[in-house]
């Protein structure tokens, strides 16, 4: 209308019909300048905000500047100048070990008169120092004994290492699994720093060991999953990775799901933990399948691939108010609206309950929310309904109304259950490992590569410093699962000290590994297990021999519709499918045995 030419009408009716027809056609205009503006503030934040580049080159300019400023202090020799609101440092915590240097004038005597020097106190001053990492070489020897009478051999077994004829150690599958997934150091730059100690260990051999070690802490993963979905409430979501897509030489969006349990908000001593499943796409199939056997409450966004699960009436679900705050946020930033705004301040008065309520019982948790909040959030969604009359409906703002109006309705289960929370921010928290590791690695080379990777973020994201955890002596292996008989209580590559940070959490998971490895190897000499494998051999014998085939030699591996080459060798064993084993007491259900 706005195109036509302007000729203003003179009778009076037809001059209202155009007036009411130009206000229609600007107001149309104004909600879409507003969704534009909404749209454009969206793409710079994502492209120019917090979570890009950015924010990283501004600290790495402040590290520049700061570094500046102390060299040029250390060249003037001007004393240092304590800022007052600065806060200040920590003492040097009491596991780390202490080298102690005595400093003595050297002579018992006083330098002036001669006399005897006695002592009446001293001054201790404590420096931070780095020694830097290690490699050692354990020489396993085995010396060989024969009898001087029946001149029998003896010799003692080669004991169980987590790679069967690979060359490193637990304590080394560690450092490159917490590297990769919990420092987020892509192998071929774990690759460069080895050269850099002599070491030549090509990336493609740390990937082989990467995918190795994670067959073997799988079993220890799938108990974790146990332990997650044995919680009355979980926290679940999603992010997308990219997968390589072969024969393309392009990637597609794989996704990475998590099922997080954290009871420590209501007063719980049950240890978190957080569970990770691979999937080659968002199916809401596979949510339906991880949580097969779940029954409780789901703290989740409005992904509709959850409904089914919700249908069936096992699962039931808790929205999460970070999720509708943040479309608050969002247009807040980008238009400045005073109706975002207000349903801002109205959503901290919930936080403020909630920070009031952190700790306490459930029962406790849920008396305070229906005193306190339950009065806030009823307020919320009548005000945000009246507000919904007053805007258009076409705009940003009138879509996060509606948004948080249908989402507040589910998450209102959460007032009268105090073993809920507010918000999902257990599980967003849980991938934020995830988004800083794929800037990376930027993709994964397939499935099998996420699966491993999925259980390498379950054991390298554990809190290990949980009481719960090192009771039970998960993640501690005795010398004897080791194989080493005569060995220290400290082996070779294991720092003593608090499990915590990533020293203990690499002699935490090498423990892990070492473990697994023994269970493998014990589960080698059970009678099913030979069983099993002599039937495997029997059954392929007669076929061979139906078809005219010489008998198997001992060395012989089995065909390759039993065995997988992932991890294998030619010629070197085979790996036989053991469907009967038990995974619950973390023995693999895939085996590798010498025929």
């Amino acid at each position: 209308m706005l195109d036509e030419p302007m000729t203003i009408p003179d009778d009076p009716e037809e001059l209202r019909s155009f007036t009411a027809r130009l206000l229609d056609e600007v107001k149309a205009q104004a909600v879409l300048i507003e969704k534009l503006r909404h749209q454009l503030a969206g793409h710079r934040a994502h492209r120019f905000g917090a979570s890009s580049e950015s924010i990283e080159q501004l600290q790495l300019a402040l590290e520049t500047s700061e570094i500046a400023a102390a060299a040029m202090v250390a060249r003037m020799k001007l004393p240092d100048i304590e800022d007052k609101s600065k806060p200040k440092r920590k003492p040097i915590p009491d596991h780390i070990p202490r080298v102690e240097v005595e400093l003595s004038p050297g002579s018992d005597a006083c330098a002036d008169c001669g006399g005897h020097l006695r002592q009446i106190g001293e001054d201790v001053t404590e420096e931070l120092e780095y020694v830097p990492g290690r490699f050692i070489v354990n020489r396993i020897v085995r010396p060989r004994f024969a009898c001087a009478c029946c001149e029998r051999f003896m010799q003692s077994p080669l004991p169980s290492r987590p790679i069967e004829r690979g060359r490193p150690g637990p304590g080394l599958l560690a450092h490159v699994l917490v590297s990769k997934y919990a420092d987020h150091l892509p192998l071929y730059r774990q690759s460069q720093i080895f050269d850099r100690e002599g070491l030549d260990l090509d990336r493609s051999t740390l990937a082989d060991w990467v995918g190795k070690t994670t067959a073997l802490l799988e079993p220890l993963a799938d108990a974790i999953g146990r332990h997650v979905l044995a919680g009355e409430a979980i926290f679940a979501d999603d992010t997308p990775v990219r997968m390589l897509a072969p024969g393309t030489g392009k990637t597609r969006t794989a996704r990475i799901w998590t099922y997080a349990r954290d009871e420590r908000p209501w007063g719980s001593d049950t240890p978190p933990a957080a569970w990770y499943r691979f999937s080659g796409d968002r199916k809401g199939q596979h949510p339906k399948d991880h949580l097969a056997r779940y029954r409780g409450w789901m703290h989740a966004d409005g992904y509709a691939g959850f409904e089914e699960l919700y249908r069936s009436g096992a699962v039931r679900e808790v929205a999460c108010m970070a999720h509708i705050r943040r479309k608050f946020v969002d247009i807040y930033r980008s238009q400045g609206s005073a109706v975002a705004e207000e349903a801002i301040a109205r959503i901290a008065q919930l936080y403020a309950v909630e920070k009031e309520a952190r700790g306490s019982p459930p029962d406790q948790r849920a008396a305070l929310r229906r005193t306190h909040a339950a009065p806030v959030f009823d307020e919320l969604e009548v005000w945000l309904a009246m507000q919904l009359t007053r805007i258009s409906g076409k705009s940003p703002l009138a879509a996060a109304i509606r948004y948080a109006l249908t989402r507040m309705e589910r998450l209102r289960p959460y007032l009268d259950n105090g073993m809920l929370e507010l918000d999902n921010n257990v599980a967003e928290r849980g991938m934020r490992a995830i988004a800083l590791g794929r800037k990376n690695y930027l993709f994964v080379g397939s499935e099998a590569g996420g699966k491993a990777a999925a259980i390498a973020y379950i054991v390298a994201r554990l809190d290990m410093n949980h009481p719960a955890w090192r009771q039970a002596g998960l993640f501690q292996p005795r010398r004897e699962q080791i194989g080493l008989r005569h060995a220290p209580e400290h082996l070779p590559g294991q720092a003593r000290g608090d499990p915590s940070g990533k020293t203990g959490r690499r002699r935490a998971i090498g423990g892990a590994i070492a473990a697994a490895r023994h269970l493998v190897q014990a589960a080698k000499r059970q009678p099913a297990f030979g069983q099993a494998a002599v039937k495997l051999r029997e059954a392929e014998g007669q076929r061979r021999q139906r078809r005219g085939v010489i008998a198997l030699d001992r060395r012989d591996p089995l065909p390759q519709r039993h065995e997988s080459r992932i991890g294998t060798r030619r010629g070197h064993g085979s790996v036989g499918l053991l469907s009967g084993w038990d995974s619950r007491h973390c023995v693999p259900h895939l085996f590798r045995f010498k025929p």
